[in-house]
């Protein structure tokens, strides 16, 4: 029998119980513990499999309950790998990785787990999965372009390990189709965009609603730093106090693997919003440094989130900022090879790959400035004045 509940959380009035009845507008998660219809114990969040979701509305979540009660037989063969078993293997792959890219790992598979398992499919065993089932389970994807993109990747590459690891013979996600790229977040602000932004920080407001207070004034110092330092908002949120050298009027960004660090100049006004907003601790700006890092970056992520949208800027991100930084840089002449090493990537492949527009346009401006250097050449002049008419015929030469 499968019994659910909803795990509320922090900020509900319901939080620490177990409660059919919750007052927010999206409403708190739904649990389910029991004993499925194949006699095996389960406990954890309910996944719609339909939509990979986790399922908040209780309706939903008595229908996919009754279809996980219904009974069904599993033949117990030790050859076949299950598919729970394939996911933990896949994941002993991705120790080295960070916590929140193994928990988006993980949660992608459970819902593909999910999806299998459920009625009329009743798949357990990874040799059930067929190409169409794929094909099923990806049509219901409602995420962005980008997000549906990284899904499809991972997927691929779970049954790519799945048939490395001899665990099935053929491969079904090479059917899945192909989504088209369509990237906006990667173009850098428009100077009125940009302007927009900054326009509309002295009326942001705090979860309460509230102009002017402390969280208002972190998100006016942390939006500035992210423009001056090309920093990705998950690496700000850890900003350590100690590496703001502010009689230098400069930052640390991060640390290479030789050991030495790497530093960018600020304005020493910037500066002076970042030590003048309220800090977190003694050791961070924008974290307390308790608790799981990657939760205190998601909600400074929803706090850009809320700003862009003020500005009207919907299809923004808080990457923009680093990527105007970064294609400023270029277009000021900056070698690529020095912009990759303010933006703390490996490899300088990595830029150019992502800002080869850029490169080109700078190329081609510096082409276009050796040309006009030619109106001062004297013999530029005198050949170029010859009519065409008047120019001699090319002769073969032997």
């Amino acid at each position: 029998m499968i019994r659910l509940y909803r795990r509320h959380v922090k900020s509900c009035t319901n939080h620490g119980k177990e409660t059919k009845v919750c007052p927010l507008k999206v409403k708190c998660p739904v649990y389910f513990e029991g004993t499925d219809g194949s006699g095996t114990y389960r406990h954890r969040r309910l996944i719609d499999p339909e939509t990979g979701e986790g399922v908040r509305d209780w309706t939903r979540a008595s229908i996919l309950a009754r279809e996980l009660e219904t009974p069904y037989t599993v033949q117990d063969t030790p050859e076949r790998c299950t598919i729970k078993q394939a996911i933990d293997a896949f994941m002993l792959t991705k120790r080295d990785i960070t916590r929140p890219i193994q928990t988006k790992y993980r949660k992608l598979l459970m819902a593909l787990q999910t999806f299998m398992e459920a009625s009329p499919r009743n798949h357990v065993y990874m040799e059930q999965i067929t190409p169409l089932d794929l094909i099923t389970w990806q049509s219901g994807w409602s995420d962005e372009n980008s997000t549906r993109r990284n899904r499809r990747d991972t997927i691929k590459s779970f049954f790519k390990f799945c048939v490395n690891a001899e665990l099935i013979k053929s491969n079904p996600s090479h059917a899945m189709p192909t989504i088209k790229e369509v990237r906006t977040d990667r173009k850098p602000f428009e100077p009125a965009e940009m302007e927009a932004v900054f326009r509309v920080l002295p009326d942001f407001a705090d979860e309460y609603g509230r102009k002017g207070q402390a969280i208002a004034q972190q998100v006016d110092a942390f939006v500035h730093v992210m423009r001056y330092t090309g920093l990705d908002c998950s690496t700000l949120v850890k900003l350590e106090k100690s590496h703001v050298y502010v009689n230098e009027g400069k930052i640390m960004t991060y640390r290479q693997k030789t050991g030495s660090d790497v530093t960018v100049p600020v304005p020493d006004w910037v500066l002076a919003k970042l030590m003048a907003c309220p800090h977190d601790s003694e050791k961070y700006f924008f974290w307390s440094g308790e608790g799981e890092l990657h939760t205190r970056a998601t909600k400074w992520f929803t706090r850009i989130r809320k700003l862009l949208n003020l500005a009207g800027l919907k299809e923004r991100t808080a990457h923009n900022f680093r990527h105007t930084y970064a294609v400023e840089l270029l277009i000021a002449g900056t070698p690529i090879s020095d912009v990759a090493r303010l933006l703390g990537h490996a490899k300088v492949s990595t830029t150019e790959k992502h800002y080869a527009m850029w490169v080109k346009r700078r190329t081609d401006a510096l082409h276009d400035q050796v040309r006009r250097t030619w109106a001062n050449d004297a013999l530029h002049v005198q050949h170029s004045s010859v009519p065409p008419s008047d120019a001699p015929s090319p002769q073969r030469v032997n």
